[in-house]
């Protein structure tokens, strides 16, 4: 599964969540932002929300581990959940 297609760099403003994002990061701060675009993912999205990551992660070595987020606006969020590099 390609990343590209679900992940983009800006707020997908045509959907409920235009927020939801997930962060990169290094060994120690972010270092990439990305918003998921829902529309593109089917209904129950875990996995396939997984997989994009997954993909994400092996493009980029530098990256050891991302946080989904379910943002409503960009002070209002919380972190649903968390992938990493084993």
């Amino acid at each position: 599964m390609n990343y590209k297609e679900f992940l983009s760099d800006r707020p997908i403003e045509s959907q409920e969540y235009p927020y939801n994002s997930i962060e990169f990061f290094d060994q120690e701060k972010i270092i990439n932002k990305l918003y998921v675009d829902k529309r593109k993912m089917k209904s129950n999205a875990e996995d396939q929300l997984e997989e994009a990551v997954d993909s994400y992660l092996n493009d980029h070595p530098e990256v050891k581990r991302a946080v989904a987020y379910r943002e409503e606006a960009p002070e209002k969020r919380f972190a649903f959940r968390e992938f990493g590099k084993d």
